[in-house]
């Protein structure tokens, strides 16, 4: 075999090996899952303007949503259930649009965060009669607004003072929908219910998937391998005689220099039945959105 036929097979060696060790790099790299997401229903407005927008995520996620009526912003948080079902009240009253985009973001616990967008058609009676002075009718609306359901409803609110108890409460919960949106940081905790460490313990389920605030003090900090955002730590009540797990960011618990013997306050969402620790499923747990040391 000639000296040019062994360099050729020698560099074609070379290069394949190669190629194998850049695969094995890739395949030994970990891809972190990615929060599930799954907007439910037909995107409709019912004839009173509101819809609730339905869900499902990972059980105990957290869930954002934000949407815009006219030139009003509306915005909030809310946790899935322990099935991750989750529901969002979006009141649509505008007439001057077609549709509300409601922008929902995602996310679990050591997973990724996800997002998507619902349109709602805004397909109220009032909404279709007032746009049919405006645009043409689709064939959609006529049908909407030839139903007998429709009409009637329509006709009682037409002929209906402007104070009527529907009316009222819609505007009443725009109002205090505007209220959220724009209040300060300080104001917007104020959503967290207090409850003492002894009630949410002995009474878990009354307080799954509320935003509760509470205080205990650290017995035992839980470090996990496989989860490095996340750290377990039990909370004793004043006796020792009780205690509950909750999940705080590792960000926080560097930034408040939290160990073992401090006595904390955390806000959060309540849990219960979600975690377990040493092989045992934990009767209560708090996702902790915000935790200082007193």
């Amino acid at each position: 075999m000639n000296k040019i036929a062994m360099y050729f097979i020698c560099t074609v060696s070379i290069g394949a090996l190669t190629g194998c060790g850049t695969n094995n790099s890739k395949q030994v790299s970990k891809k972190v899952a990615t929060t599930k997401i799954d907007l439910l229903g037909n995107f409709k407005s019912e004839s009173n303007g509101v819809y609730n927008l339905k869900g499902k995520t990972n059980p105990g996620a957290k869930v954002w949503y934000r949407y815009k009526v006219g030139s009003k912003t509306f915005k909030n948080s809310l946790l899935a259930n322990k099935s991750g079902k989750f529901q969002i009240r979006v009141v649509n009253t505008s007439s001057d649009q077609d549709t509300t985009n409601v922008e929902v973001d995602v996310k679990a616990k050591g997973l990724k965060q996800n997002y998507d967008v619902a349109s709602i058609e805004n397909h109220s009676s009032e909404f279709v009669s007032k746009r049919s002075k405006r645009y043409k009718l689709t064939s959609s609306d006529k049908a909407y607004l030839a139903s007998s359901r429709v009409k009637a409803s329509y006709d009682k609110k037409r002929n209906a003072a402007k104070q009527s108890s529907e009316e009222e409460r819609i505007e009443k919960q725009i109002d205090n929908d505007s209220k959220k949106s724009n209040s300060t940081k300080s104001s917007y905790k104020s959503r967290y219910k207090s409850v003492s460490l002894d009630d949410f313990i002995g009474n878990p389920e009354r307080y799954e998937g509320k935003n509760i605030k509470t205080s205990g003090t650290v017995s035992y900090i839980q470090r996990e391998s496989d989860n490095n955002t996340m750290d377990y730590v039990v909370l004793n009540n004043s006796d020792d005689s009780a205690a509950t797990v909750t999940e705080i960011e590792v960000e926080d618990m560097h930034d408040n220099h939290i160990t073992e013997g401090d006595n904390i306050t955390v806000e959060g969402g309540g849990l219960t039945q979600t975690v377990k620790l040493h092989g045992k499923t934990l009767k209560s747990d708090i996702i902790v959105d915000s935790v200082i040391v007193n």
